[in-house]
């Protein structure tokens, strides 16, 4: 699937790959409302290196995302497509702490990347506080966040 980007969404994937290739493990990304979180996270997350993870915390936001997104295994409390050779996973992030505390951290398996869908809720933290990722990138339309702990980019100038 080849997604084509606005110009300022480039520019804002741009950054976040610069970020990366200079060794930034975590970073949140701010767009504002309608700009286009899930185009950038399909993007990213076909083109990224290693199994991806997003995290999401409504149906609606996953459905939307997973339209971005080549072959991805989608787990909710409704669906579970996912194989243990899907390179992306797409996930409620509820459903995921459920799964993985019953079964264990095995049943997604290994994650490089981790993306989350609207970061500033703070819910994410107990599921990829359990992998040794490589990267995590979270998107936000309302950028109050701790910025101790990630590299802040701004979508839209």
């Amino acid at each position: 699937m080849q997604i084509k980007l606005r110009p300022y969404q480039q520019d804002t994937y741009d950054k976040i790959i610069n970020e990366l290739q200079n060794g930034t493990k975590r970073i949140a990304v701010a767009l504002p409302t309608g700009g286009g979180k899930s185009v950038v996270i399909g993007k990213l997350a076909n083109e990224l290196k290693g199994r991806t993870l997003i995290l999401t915390h409504r149906v609606e936001i996953l459905s939307q995302n997973a339209e971005w997104l080549k072959g991805a295994g989608i787990l909710s409390a409704k669906e579970n497509t996912v194989m243990y050779n899907s390179e992306i996973v797409i996930a409620m992030v509820q459903t995921a702490f459920a799964r993985i505390k019953k079964y264990g951290i095995k049943y997604l398996g290994h994650f490089d990347n981790i993306i989350l869908d609207e970061i500033q809720i703070l819910i994410f933290e107990k599921v990829f506080d359990m992998y040794d990722f490589k990267r995590l990138i979270g998107f936000t339309a309302t950028p109050v966040l701790n910025k101790k702990i990630y590299t802040t980019i701004d979508g839209v100038e």
